[in-house]
């Protein structure tokens, strides 16, 4: 049986300071604003078997580099990469979770139902991870690409 987060405790963001998180940012990061009315926007929960949920409200601004040879019935593709700052893959490996709902898989990326984009509505998400070579190093990396078509 698969345990979620259902059976969980939450915590006081501030214990996040004692335990180890993730060093990732978003490559194609153009900008970034934390949410912090009234609180920062932290979530925090330990389930019953120790696995540790953090979670984080931010708002981003990323690149997308756009086709534009078929508009107005166009279809964009747009990414969202994170990838380890500083850990190599023999320190930390970054992966989707796809949890399962009522026998369903969940999205790792969920949209709110009431979304709304400019000129664009999201067709579909496509996920991968795979790993990034540097002079430094090996980093894992995760991609989200997001297919806009125009309406």
């Amino acid at each position: 049986e698969e345990m979620g987060f259902n059976d969980s405790i939450s915590l006081d963001p501030s214990l996040l300071k004692k335990i180890w998180v993730p060093d990732t940012f978003f490559t194609n990061e153009k900008g970034a604003n934390f949410h912090h009315v009234t609180t920062e926007n932290k979530l925090l929960r330990v389930n019953s078997r120790g696995e540790i949920l953090y979670s984080i409200r931010l708002t981003l601004t990323l690149a997308c580099p756009m086709k534009l040879q078929r508009f107005p019935m166009d279809q964009q593709v747009c990414p969202m990469k994170l990838e380890s700052y500083g850990m190599t893959t023999d320190d930390m490996r970054l992966q989707w979770n796809y949890e399962t709902k009522d026998g369903k898989k969940v999205s790792p990326v969920q949209t709110a139902s009431d979304l709304e984009l400019p000129q664009f509505r999201i067709v579909s998400i496509h996920y991968s991870q795979y790993t990034q070579e540097y002079s430094t190093g090996s980093y894992s990396r995760m991609r989200a690409e997001f297919t806009l078509e125009r309406q």
